[in-house]
């Protein structure tokens, strides 16, 4: 089920296993600092409302790369409210652009406290294997 879509993200919600699959797209491009700050606020309550304990975060196609100030914003403003849910597992599908995919990978990697397993990955597949595994 879609909880959330806009032109730059979607997200579904599947409540059998209670995951989500965040979905960046290309449009992503189009983004500034403000935007991105929405999108990651409605992101945000989309998520706090499912509660999903598991989530893929597909960032292949995302084209924005996250400036260090925009890196601690999101660890301030995004991550402790999305780990009161009870997050244990984020798998991120990674871009081939180096920029960006560095950016994910440090905003994630600096959330002080960060108590959720987080793996990355090419293939949607492998993903989903290694998130649905106990």
């Amino acid at each position: 089920m879609i909880i959330y879509e806009s032109q730059f993200i979607q997200i579904e919600f599947f409540k059998q296993s209670n995951s989500s699959l965040v979905t960046w797209s290309s449009k992503s491009i189009d983004m500034d600092e403000s935007i991105y700050k929405t999108e990651m606020m409605n992101y945000l309550q989309a998520t706090l409302k499912a509660k999903p304990d598991r989530s893929i975060i597909d960032t292949r196609l995302l084209n924005f790369p996250i400036s260090p100030e925009l890196q601690a914003w999101t660890n301030e403003a995004f991550f402790p409210p999305l780990l009161s849910i009870g997050l244990t597992k984020a798998a991120f599908l990674v871009s081939t652009e180096f920029v960006t995919q560095l950016s994910i990978e440090q905003t994630v990697e600096d959330a002080e406290d960060n108590p959720f397993t987080t793996r990355y990955f090419d293939n949607l597949e492998e993903a989903k294997s290694w998130l649905l595994a106990l």
